[in-house]
Formats: structure tokens, C-alpha cells, sequence
């Protein structure tokens, strides 16, 4: 989902991050703190990534609940990002 909404947010506004937390920041200073883009809705979504590293890398477990909840966050990132970016639907 996000490798469509990629180039649309590159053009709206140059951003670079070698590392999967490096993206986050920029995300932050460029988007959330002008307001475009929900600060709680970054914060879940930011909150989330340490335990997805750990699940992908380090083969951590998480319970059904916790999944579930991490996809309804990432699902409503990509749909913000959409709505920002005005591709709504490009999923």
C-alpha cells in the first residue's frame, strides 16, 4: 500500500531517512507539528513500529488483540496519508 503513496509523498515534499526510525522524525516535523496530520494517529503508529521490528527480527510473539490492533492503526495511517495527499482509495 504504502510503495503507491510513496512517489505522491516525495513529490509533495523532499524527505530522506536511511532507517525505519529515521522516517518517523521527518514525518513528524514535516507533517504532524504544521498540522496536517494527526498527532495521536502518528504517536500510535510511531509506537507501534518497535514492537513490529520485534516480531519481524527477533521472532516475538503477539497475541491476536495486539495484532489486531496494530492493523486497525496502520490501516488508519494509510488512510490519513491518502486523505492528505489527496489520493483517497489508491489502496
Amino acid at each position: 500500500m504504502l510503495d503507491r503513496l510513496l512517489p505522491r509523498l516525495e513529490q509533495t515534499v523532499y524527505l530522506f531517512a536511511r532507517t525505519h526510525d529515521g522516517t518517523w522524525h521527518p514525518f513528524h516535523r514535516t507533517f504532524v507539528a504544521s498540522g496536517r496530520f494527526d498527532a495521536q494517529l502518528h504517536a500510535r503508529a510511531h509506537a507501534a513500529e518497535k514492537p513490529r521490528m520485534a516480531v519481524t527480527y527477533e521472532g516475538v510473539f503477539v497475541g491476536a488483540e495486539e495484532a489486531d490492533q496494530f492493523l486497525d492503526t496502520a490501516e488508519r495511517f494509510v488512510a490519513a496519508v491518502e486523505r492528505m495527499l489527496g489520493v483517497q482509495g489508491a489502496a
